[in-house]
């Protein structure tokens, strides 16, 4: 029964990081802002789990 209620609480978490970074992808793609720094934490993790961020002194050419 724990085991049960434990990969609820897992999924439950994965779920709702998912739902976040695709709608922080979302919001960002809509507002064609990739090339500076995010506004708020979740687009920031959401650019980081995926990959997408912008490094200190990146040059976009």
């Amino acid at each position: 029964m724990i085991a049960l209620i434990a990969a609820g609480a897992l999924g439950l978490a994965v779920l709702i990081g998912f739902v976040t970074i695709v709608v922080s992808i979302h919001r960002e793609d809509r507002a064609m802002s990739l090339d500076h720094a995010p506004k708020n934490g979740s687009s920031a993790f959401a650019r980081r789990v995926t990959g997408c961020h912008v490094g200190r002194g990146v040059s976009w050419t």
